[in-house]
């Protein structure tokens, strides 16, 4: 693929938003509990993790982590306003600094949601369209299971 055909395709991604998530979904993902596509966390991990964790689901089906939820019960403990900044910064500096090419969220920015009076931070990504890379190391990550999976190259195209 070609870099315009590249920046074409980020462009699309751009453009292509998912609509807000109502308080009702997103307390059908809590309740759901971590899956394939659902992730929490009780408090934004350090930003190599961030990158890690999004950059597996959308080299897989896409999916959502959720910031300020007990994943052992769900419980929604929510993100200490004093914190919101740090975990926006933390989601960011994933997504732009850290996978390549670029990952671009859905929407571009990660949202806050008020439930049960606490705030939660979600971040969305789509399936890539192309395989993306955690920067810091050289293996291509799959989420599977829960869990991610190094893979070299060919095991990442044969699975295309």
């Amino acid at each position: 693929m070609n870099i315009f055909a590249i920046d074409y395709v980020l462009q699309e991604q751009k453009e292509s938003v998912m609509a807000k998530l109502s308080e009702v979904e997103l307390m059908q993902l809590v309740k759901g509990g971590e899956t394939n596509t659902v992730e929490f966390k009780v408090a934004a991990p350090r930003a190599t993790e961030m990158a890690e964790r999004l950059c597996g689901m959308a080299n897989a089906q896409g999916g959502v982590v959720i910031i300020g939820i007990k994943d052992s019960t769900h419980e929604i403990l929510g993100v200490p306003d004093n914190r919101i900044s740090e975990t926006l910064d933390v989601i960011s500096r994933a997504v732009r600094q850290m996978i390549k090419p670029e990952l671009v969220l859905d929407p571009p920015e990660p949202e806050i949601y008020v439930v049960a009076g606490k705030k939660l931070v979600v971040a969305a990504v789509k399936p890539s369209i192309m395989i993306l890379r955690f920067q810091t190391k050289r293996e291509w990550l799959v989420r599977c299971k829960m869990e991610h999976e190094e893979k070299d190259t060919k095991a990442i195209y044969s699975r295309l």
